[in-house]
């Protein structure tokens, strides 16, 4: 290693620096080349003399340290001579080092003179009188003077190396500082040179600084700081916002104004004027300043007066108050103005102009002649009024003036009258002090007053109404009042309210509600037992009597209506509500009243109530109907009765010839020629009538005849599908569809089953016969269950009804597409004989049969119209459980 810094100490020696080999374990230099040489560096010395310039090993040597652990060490130190040297320590093995050593005696000199440099500008800094900041492209604060650490509140150690957005602005700009200052930092924007934001202090307060600022640049002009002057403006900022607030009050004060705040100039010119010019000449500002003079806007006739006078103010820098002056409006009407003024003076005693206000005082000025105008009329008033008007004082009531009326009311000569008082015209001199005192107490200001008696200068008394009023006069309470005789009113008033009374008293007495209402439907008038039931003044009769919000219609026809229709009295009947809100038949009386012209303005309506008798009279109503119905029961029993016994020996008697004819025509029919046209159809003509009585016998017996019920448990779907295959033929010739509606699960029903059949059978024949004309058609069958109630057919509790409610039943019902049944001729159809098919050989025995089969069962057999008249119904109800009587 040695030879090899031998033969390298060429290369050493031409090193600007020092470099020595130092045995570690001795101190000893092993090795100098020309720069240590300059420095005493000599072979075989110790190193620590050539360094302390002693022989005892330096303090601070690092030589043994660095041989150990192979780093490097640097070092500052001062050399003995006063130099300042930089020393590395380099291990080479266990027990060599290298030395390094710079001499940065020139290098330190100059950072001394730096840090002298520095501490000079930091005082210049902290002695400004601004606050100076530096902040670098981290947004760390690298600069800041004592004024800046006195206006923040931070110790200056507080501060260096902080952020500045992020610690020392409001949080509401930080992000947009932090923006900008990006942006600044990238030569994105150009640097403001002067602008104002807010800081944020120690405390959490907020201070206004008004910034100076400049940017620091590298050699390579990429900026890396940026520098800025800032002034606390705090305080100006405030003040400067008070006296804008200030001046924004008064702005908002004269713009608000109702009175006109202006300025004019030394010769009278508009430099300033307030919106409320507009309102009082019609003006805008713009209009006037700087183009108007005061005194154009005078009225014509006086305008150099009135200029004359305000310029000799203006010569004598005096103030204007309460100047009076006419001018005209834009839309030329007269405006009178009162004008106050105070001279503005500069610091010379020169003349500036004046400021000052204008009101309009037009009305002022217009009440004034009003005042006049209304004085002299109301002194005719006084002295032309027909009512007697007096004054008095409420003091003294001592009276002090009055009108002629006055005079001649009482009887007095003014100077008789104005030496009263006035208790001494009234026939009631405790009453009419206990009026006084009210009025003193203004409690009867204004209101009409009825004086029982006033007494005339003769003696006589007279009834008199007085309307009272109060002024003060000079500090004095005076009355004036207006005296009307009205004794005649009085006596006439008087007349109407016993008769009022006595009308009250009457329909009060009536024992029914009596009512008068207004062709609008309100109640004016109600007795008590109208008022009993609800029915009072105020409301609507409709809302009342019948709890509607509209007048009667429909079944309750209005009595009004009816009334202003025939304008003469109606009698009708609705249903209204008594004392407890329960419903009564009422029967209304409606009688109209007319005007003068013939118009009927009210209605009188009083209403009986007939509940009781309209209840007695339904009783007897049903009582005959049922008798009636009974009867005719009765009756029809009774000719049935006849009729089966009748018919049963008629078609005996009547059958046993129908048979030897039947025989006779038989044996012709063997033995005539065939070929006989008219001889045939003869012979034809008598078998047909032969076979149609046949057929009416045989009903006769079938409906005469008394038989007993087969009964068995049927289901009556399986009946109807029987029947519907029994007239098949006829239903398909007459082309008619048929349509069930069978209800699932139907009950068996305990019931004759071929009679059943048989009515069914005869219904469909019947239902195919109506349709047949039409050439189509629908039959619809529906059956289904139910468990009948009160007010189901032929329900009840008498012993003539059919069914008893909570009974089970099967109803069947048939519909057709038919023309349907004639209204007069329903009640007809059960009867026997009846039939509209004469032509077609119908005997009307069908449909008697069907009921009497129908009433062997103990059920019920309807028959009638659909509801819409589109064909006829038939419906048949029948117990679930039928027993043999």
């Amino acid at each position: 290693m040695e030879s090899e810094l031998l033969l390298n100490k060429t290369a050493l020696d031409a090193l600007p620096c020092s470099v020595i080999l130092v045995e570690v374990s001795t101190k000893k230099i092993l090795l100098a080349n020309k720069s240590a040489e300059k420095i005493n560096a000599v072979p075989g010395e110790k190193c620590c003399k050539l360094i302390s310039g002693k022989d005892d090993c330096c303090p601070w040597c690092f030589a043994d340290e660095v041989c150990n652990t192979g780093q490097v060490k640097y070092l500052k130190i001062e050399h003995f001579s006063g130099k300042f040297l930089a020393v590395y320590w380099i291990p080479l093995d266990a027990d060599r080092c290298l030395h390094y050593v710079f001499d940065i005696s020139e290098r330190k000199q100059a950072w001394q003179e730096l840090e002298k440099q520095k501490e000079l500008a930091q005082e210049y800094l902290n002695v400004a009188g601004v606050l100076m900041l530096g902040v670098n492209l981290k947004k760390e604060v690298i600069l800041i003077n004592k004024k800046g650490c006195e206006v923040l509140g931070y110790k200056k150690e507080e501060i260096m190396g902080k952020n500045w957005i992020d610690n020392f602005l409001p949080e509401r700009i930080r992000k947009e500082e932090a923006i900008v200052s990006d942006k600044l930092f990238k030569g994105e924007v150009e640097p403001v040179k002067y602008y104002e934001n807010p800081v944020l202090t120690k405390s959490g307060q907020e201070r206004i600084i008004a910034w100076h600022n400049t940017v620091l640049k590298d050699e390579k002009g990429k900026i890396i700081a940026h520098l800025s002057s800032g002034e606390d403006i705090t305080a100006r900022r405030n003040a400067e916002d008070k006296i804008i607030e200030s001046e924004e009050r008064l702005r908002q004060l004269a713009e608000n104004s109702k009175d006109w705040i202006w300025e004019v100039d030394a010769n009278g010119l508009y430099t300033y004027s307030s919106g409320a010019v507009e309102a009082i000449l019609g003006y805008e500002p713009a209009e006037i300043v700087g183009k108007k003079y005061f005194y154009d806007f005078f009225v014509a006739e006086e305008k150099e007066t009135l200029k004359k006078a305000a310029f000799k103010a203006f010569e004598k820098k005096d103030k204007i108050k309460d100047f009076l002056n006419k001018n005209v409006h834009k839309n030329g009407t007269i405006v009178w103005l009162q004008t106050c003024g105070i001279p503005q003076i500069d610091k010379n005693a020169n003349l500036q102009g004046y400021r000052g206000s204008d009101r309009d005082i037009t009305w002022l000025i217009m009440a004034d002649e009003y005042l006049r105008v209304s004085e002299e009329k109301y002194r005719l008033l006084f002295e032309k009024s027909s009512d007697a008007v007096v004054i008095f004082d409420m003091q003294s009531l001592k009276l002090e003036d009055c009108n002629q009326a006055a005079l001649e009311l009482y009887g007095y000569t003014r100077e008789e009258f104005l030496s009263l008082r006035v208790t001494d015209i009234s026939n009631e001199k405790e009453k009419t002090l206990q009026a006084v005192q009210k009025l003193r107490n203004n409690e009867i200001i204004g209101k009409g007053i009825a004086v029982r008696w006033q007494i005339r200068k003769d003696g006589s008394a007279f009834f008199a109404e007085i309307n009272q009023g109060r002024y003060d006069y000079r500090g004095e309470q005076k009355n004036v009042s207006a005296i009307r005789d009205v004794t005649q009113k009085y006596m006439r008033q008087e007349e109407e309210r016993r008769q009022k009374e006595f009308i009250e008293k009457t329909i009060n007495s009536l024992p029914f509600p009596y009512y008068v209402i207004d062709t609008n439907y309100n109640i004016i008038l109600a007795n008590k037992v109208a008022k009993d039931r609800g029915v009072y003044e105020g409301g609507h009769c409709y809302e009342l009597t019948h709890r509607s919000k509209e007048p009667c219609s429909g079944k309750h026809n209005c009595p009004l209506k009816e009334v202003l229709n025939h304008k003469q009295p109606v009698r009708l009947e609705h249903i209204h509500y008594d004392q407890d809100g329960q419903e009564i038949i009422v029967e209304v009386y409606g009688g109209p009243i007319f005007n003068a012209e013939g118009e009927i303005t009210h209605m009188i309506e009083y209403s009986i109530d007939i509940s009781e008798r309209k209840r007695y009279e339904q009783q007897l109503k049903d009582a005959y109907d049922k008798l009636k119905s009974t009867q005719e029961q009765l009756m029809q029993a009774a000719k049935m009765r006849i009729v089966g016994s009748l018919a049963s020996g008629v078609a005996h008697e009547v059958k046993n010839p129908l048979g030897t004819i039947m025989q006779g025509l038989s044996y012709i029919d063997k033995k005539i020629d065939k070929s006989d046209r008219n001889m045939l159809f003869a012979l034809n003509s008598m078998n047909d009538a032969v076979n149609k009585a046949d057929s009416i016998i045989r009903g006769l017996l079938d409906f005469a005849r008394v038989t007993e019920l087969n009964l068995s448990q049927v289901n009556l779907e399986n009946i109807i599908d029987d029947s519907l295959l029994l007239v098949k033929y006829r239903l398909v010739q007459c082309r008619i569809e048929v349509e069930k509606d069978i209800q699932k699960g139907l009950p068996k029903l305990n019931i004759d089953r071929n009679k059943i059949e048989q009515v069914f059978v005869n219904i469909f024949l019947n239902a195919a016969q109506e349709m047949s004309a039409k050439g189509e058609g629908n039959i619809t069958v529906r059956i289904f269950e139910k468990i009948l109630v009160e007010h189901d057919p032929g329900v009840g509790q008498r012993r003539s009804d059919v069914f008893k409610p909570g009974e089970a039943v099967v109803i069947t019902e048939i519909e057709d597409t038919g023309p349907g049944i004639r209204p007069e001729q329903i009640d007809k159809v059960f009867e026997p004989f009846f039939t509209t098919h004469h032509e077609s050989g119908g005997t009307g025995l069908g449909m008697a049969i069907v009921k009497s089969i129908v009433d062997m069962h103990k059920g019920l057999i309807m028959i009638g119209n659909k509801q819409d008249f589109s064909g006829a119904k038939v419906t048949i109800i029948l117990k679930t459980q039928i027993v043999q009587a």
